[in-house]
């Protein structure tokens, strides 16, 4: 999805041909739900001939309750006003990034740190061993926490859970 990102147009004419379904499906698909319910995680797509969503599991008439029509509709009305240009030029300007940082040295993080995501975030599975990777790289790594049955929007979809492993980080830090 990186690839198909960076390229300018093909990303922006998906989404302009039905915004609202671009963005019910970019939700739905990568929440706990959507994860749950996708056939599998295809890291190799889109492909020729084939778009972002062709890779996502499409919502469903009726969205899980931690995502109202409402949201996906104030959602929708910023993409729209501003269009998706500005959003992926993130990907687009990897390459420049990295020759504008390759030659800085690399920076290590002392301060207190912790990771909060869901079980089922799609970032697990394309980082696996992402956690022992940071507890072994960081000198004051406090804690991974999993949030089982989350997706990606973990803060909207467990929102006690998040408040929760947030505080406890924080009063761990004292």
């Amino acid at each position: 999805y990186m690839l198909y990102f960076q390229d300018v147009g093909p990303p922006e004419a998906e989404f302009d041909a039905d915004p609202r379904r671009f963005v019910r499906t970019m939700l739905y698909s990568a929440g706990g739900e959507g994860m749950a319910n996708a056939s599998a995680l295809r890291l190799d797509a889109p492909a020729e001939g084939t778009g972002f969503l062709d890779i996502l599991t499409p919502a469903p008439d009726v969205l899980p309750t931690w995502l109202t029509e409402h949201d996906v509709d104030v959602y929708t009305e910023g993409l729209t006003r501003n269009g998706l240009f500005g959003p992926l030029s993130f990907y687009r300007n990897l390459d420049a990034n990295w020759g504008r940082s390759k030659d800085l040295p690399a920076s290590l993080y002392t301060m207190p740190t912790g990771f909060l995501t869901g079980s089922l975030d799609p970032v697990l599975f394309m980082q696996p061993g992402s956690i022992e990777a940071m507890t072994k790289a960081l000198p004051d790594f406090r804690r991974g926490t999993i949030v089982d049955g989350a997706g990606h929007w973990i803060q909207q979809e467990r929102p006690d859970a998040t408040n929760a492993a947030l505080l406890s980080f924080l009063d761990a830090t004292r």
